[in-house]
């Protein structure tokens, strides 16, 4: 479909809707053509279990016999697309993304499908799917279906996906859960904050085994049941800040809750503002286009900057290597630390050349 090459160019609301309606154009055609074999009833299945169920996208089953169309016929995107597609998608629609990729890794089929059907999956997902959810969060409890199950009511109740969930049968080491925990988070954003729920006290110490894979705070419940995870799940969908969470879990919960405060895992520059985080914001967005991938530009609030200095807390800088603010810092700080404004001018451009001299190459920096 040309439809999805334009989308590489150009992926527009408007270039996202056009292909999605010429896919649902192309069920209309098909209606009623698949054969219910073996395999329809699989993927029936399995879309109900775990798209509709556990994440709780209880809105989406008409989506399901189209997508069992493409997979019968074995829809491929041009390889060419498909990684640009992927990139553009994971940007826009991450988290409609993961609930596709979570479902496409239960059914055999070739990789080169699978990437494709993925796309088109997350696509229409993203219709139901809200984007806006920044903080993630993560179950994990023994038993063979515990943290699913709980799962599954908590998104099924609030209509969309908020939770993930990894099971831990009695006989499975905590190293294997570890190491599949490292490899969901690897794949999320976490930068607004991530809520990792447990139901032991043991499951708890997983934060010194995953938190160098987490790019900023960490809140740990331990006690995992249905009625806290519903309420965090609800706190997220109203689009609570991380730190409003953390305050009223604290005032909340008679249960055992740990906070790990962190900047980034990544190196980093942190920006910030006495006129506001969104000013920070902003800035941060402009520096990032200019950063290559493993330096990561994050906004501060100034008043933390401010306390995390004063408190000599170095931990949370230990992967900065510099901050740019508004002001002027006159504390004696272990860091590199730039006012904006100097920035305007040649001495301020060459201490910026300097702190980044060994990230960037000659050619970057002249950029």
């Amino acid at each position: 479909m040309t439809e999805f090459h334009k989308l590489t160019v150009d992926f527009s609301s408007d270039n996202v809707q056009k292909v999605k309606s010429s896919i649902r154009k192309i069920n209309q055609l098909l209606e009623n053509s698949c054969q219910k074999t073996g395999l329809y009833y699989r993927h029936q299945e399995l879309f109900k279990k775990i798209i509709e169920q556990q994440f709780g996208l209880n809105k989406t089953s008409y989506l399901e016999p189209l997508m069992f169309l493409f997979y019968e016929a074995k829809f491929c995107i041009d390889n060419h697309d498909l990684e640009p597609l992927y990139h553009h998608i994971n940007i826009s629609f991450s988290r409609s993304l993961h609930v596709a990729v979570c479902f496409y890794k239960n059914l055999d089929i070739e990789d080169k499908v699978k990437q494709s059907l993925i796309i088109v999956l997350a696509m229409l997902l993203s219709d139901h799917v809200d984007e806006n959810i920044t903080i993630r969060g993560l179950m994990i409890a023994h038993g063979k279906n515990t943290a699913t199950s709980i799962q599954t009511v908590v998104n099924s109740l609030c209509g969309n996906y908020l939770f993930d969930a990894i099971d831990m049968p009695i006989n499975v080491g905590v190293s294997s859960i570890i190491q599949e925990a490292n490899a969901l988070i690897d794949t999320f954003n976490t930068t607004k904050g991530f809520i990792l729920m447990v139901d032991m006290g043991s499951l708890s110490q997983l934060y010194s085994e995953i938190s160098s894979h987490i790019n900023g705070d960490l809140l740990v419940v331990n006690n995992l049941t249905t009625i806290t995870a519903l309420d965090l799940a609800l706190k997220m969908q109203q689009k609570m800040t991380f730190q409003e969470i953390t305050n009223r879990v604290d005032q909340g919960y008679h249960i055992d809750t740990q906070y790990f405060e962190g900047v980034s895992q990544n190196i980093n520059i942190l920006v910030s503002c006495v006129s506001g985080l969104g000013i920070a914001e902003k800035i941060s967005e402009l520096f990032q286009t200019l950063m290559p991938d493993n330096i990561q530009i994050v906004p501060v609030d100034y008043s933390t900057l401010k306390y995390k200095i004063m408190n000599c807390d170095w931990n949370y800088f230990k992967q900065t290597i510099l901050v740019l603010t508004t002001v002027d810092i006159d504390d004696k700080i272990p860091f590199d630390q730039m006012n904006i404004y100097d920035l305007l001018d040649a001495t301020g451009e060459r201490k910026l050349n300097k702190c980044l001299s060994q990230y960037l190459s000659q050619d970057k920096l002249k950029n």
